[in-house]
């Protein structure tokens, strides 16, 4: 009991209208063990905070915010001081990269342009599967540097991946799906328990993360490429049904991710 001059009476007897208002105390109780009222307080969504019971609020899954292309270019991925690029829009990298570029050995390959601004190198990157693969792996590469030096590099045994290849070129580029590699990033934007420090390269991203996001494809959602050969659809075919309500979608960035049934697959 507390005295009535006691300060904290008031703060109490709040509390005690509380749990009765809330069901966690019944007129005529006073007395519950402590585990079965943090066991009710649980249940019934509650969270005691000082003298008083306040609404539990869930934690809410922090939405994935994309990275943007180089404002300056309106294209390319920037990593601190160095800029990266698809080598269909290499051009905006200026003559410096073209005084770099007929440098290279006669016939040599690359897809990636990579500029260090700290002392103006230029790598291009071979990545014969940067159409494909949804985090493409570096191959081999040529640095070209402002001495007019080049060295070729080989292939590492475990080479560097490039996630958000969307950014290396514009939404008009026909090599991939752009808008399904934006809701790739979101996706694995979104997953928990990712370091960050280890997924540039290709042993810990395709051991740890690659099998977590198939399992989230598998059991869920399909992006638009997929929805269309499935179904032989037209873009238009898939925005109509989707724009109908024949098929349940959802929107992941600026991509769209379908969920196929039973139901919708006859149609």
């Amino acid at each position: 009991m507390i005295d009535a001059d006691d300060d904290r009476r008031g703060k109490f007897e709040r509390l005690t209208r509380q749990e009765v208002k809330h069901g966690l105390l019944h007129e005529g109780e006073d007395f519950l063990t402590r585990e079965v009222w943090k066991a009710n307080l649980q249940i019934l969504g509650f969270e005691h905070r000082g003298h008083r019971l306040v609404r539990h609020a869930p934690k809410k899954t922090p939405i994935p915010v994309l990275p943007r292309r180089c404002p300056k270019h309106g294209v390319g991925k920037r990593i601190g001081r160095a800029m990266y690029v698809h080598r269909n829009f290499e051009h905006v990298l200026g003559d410096s990269m073209i005084e770099a570029r007929v440098l290279l050995p006669r016939g040599f390959e690359y897809t990636v342009v990579k500029h260090n601004e700290t002392n103006g190198n230029y790598s291009f990157i071979h990545c014969p599967d940067f159409d494909i693969s949804p985090e493409p792996a570096t191959g081999n590469y040529a640095v070209v540097k402002t001495d007019g030096i080049v060295q070729l590099r080989p292939t590492l045994a475990d080479p560097f991946i490039y996630h958000h290849k969307w950014l290396f070129v514009d939404d008009a580029y026909q090599g991939f799906d752009v808008e399904e590699s934006m809701a790739r990033s979101s996706e694995w934007m979104a997953l928990p328990d990712v370091d960050k420090s280890l997924i540039g390269r290709a042993s810990y991203w395709n051991k740890e993360v690659v099998p977590r996001l198939n399992q989230i494809t598998a059991e869920s959602w399909l992006r638009s490429e997929e929805v269309r050969k499935r179904f032989g659809w037209t873009t238009c075919e898939l925005a109509h049904q989707r724009d109908a309500g024949n098929i349940p979608f959802k929107k992941v960035g600026n991509a769209f991710l379908y969920r196929i049934d039973d139901e919708n697959a006859s149609k």
